[in-house]
């Protein structure tokens, strides 16, 4: 047996797959919310840009500790953003202060998104009290972890629209 499919999952690989599935999604959001006003396009189509090439350094090997920890705020960041979207409405905006429908595509984003903090926060503060909490995530469940929810970024892009008003 091939020592490279014995060898662990390398979850920083994991944590690419999971931005660029999330940057796929946000491609898709940059152009559906463009029509609705400009600057949620450029706001979209920005993360999209910045999730993709994250990926595409850290996958290339690229591991500095600074750009990990960035991507782990920034996760959190979305996250709160679409949190706040989807129960209050954001305060700018065409609509603002209505909440906004919760669709498949970007419920899937931000579980991508949510998944991409853990696992960073596991590779790099496994002793932590965050780290220790989510060590059942090593091994082959990283593994199925992105497998489940890449699968699920490109169904739901495929199959499911996104929640408007």
């Amino acid at each position: 047996m091939s020592s490279e499919l014995s060898a662990p999952p390398d979850p920083l690989r994991v944590c690419a797959a999971l931005a660029a599935a999330s940057g796929i999604i946000h491609i898709e959001a940059a152009i559906a919310h463009t029509s609705h006003w400009w600057l949620f396009g450029v706001f979209f189509a920005g993360l999209a840009y910045a999730q993709l090439g994250w990926a595409l350094v850290v996958y290339r090997g690229r591991r500095d500790a600074r750009l990990l920890e960035a991507a782990i705020y920034v996760s959190l960041a979305v996250v709160a953003i679409w949190l706040w979207s989807r129960t209050v409405g954001l305060p700018v905006g065409p609509w603002a202060g209505d909440a906004e429908g919760i669709g498949i595509a970007d419920t899937v984003a931000t579980l991508d998104e949510l998944a991409l903090a853990a696992l960073l926060t596991m590779v790099l503060r496994p002793a932590g009290r965050v780290g220790r909490a989510l060590g059942w995530i090593r091994g082959d469940h990283t593994t199925r972890l992105g497998m489940m929810l890449g699968s699920a970024s490109v169904l739901a892009l495929a199959f499911a629209g996104h929640g408007h008003h």
